[in-house]
């Protein structure tokens, strides 16, 4: 009598070259979706409202010049985004995905604003 394997526990019979590229398509899927919120949220951050609760400390003053005040911005996202790595290799119970991609967006929206002023210097 041969044994059957139950119902619930289904059989996964692929081929060999299909098993080895389901894993990495799907790495990239969930890669360009992760990238896809990232410019999605950058599209739409303003610093105003969107920069307190990730630089709580490190806002800039709201007399200081626009360049140096997105050099400030652009090295605080740095610094904070460095801990939030760290955080997620030492305590990954502790990590903040959310918080992760929303320092991202930032970061890339504020890069885009200190390219902007950069043209407009030159």
């Amino acid at each position: 009598m041969s044994h059957t394997p139950p119902l619930s526990a289904p059989r996964l019979c692929l081929p060999v070259t299909l098993r080895r590229t389901i894993p990495e398509s799907f790495t990239i899927l969930a890669w360009r979706a992760v990238d896809l919120t990232i410019e999605n949220g950058a599209r739409r951050y303003q610093r105003a409202r969107h920069l307190r609760p990730l630089l709580p400390l490190g806002c800039p003053p709201h007399d200081m010049p626009e360049p140096d005040a997105t050099r400030m911005v652009l090295s605080g996202l740095r610094r904070k985004l460095g801990h939030e790595r760290r955080r997620a290799r030492a305590t990954p119970r502790a990590y903040d995905l959310n918080r992760h991609i929303a320092l991202l967006q930032a970061l890339r929206a504020e890069m885009r604003q200190w390219h902007r002023l950069q043209k407009k210097t030159y």
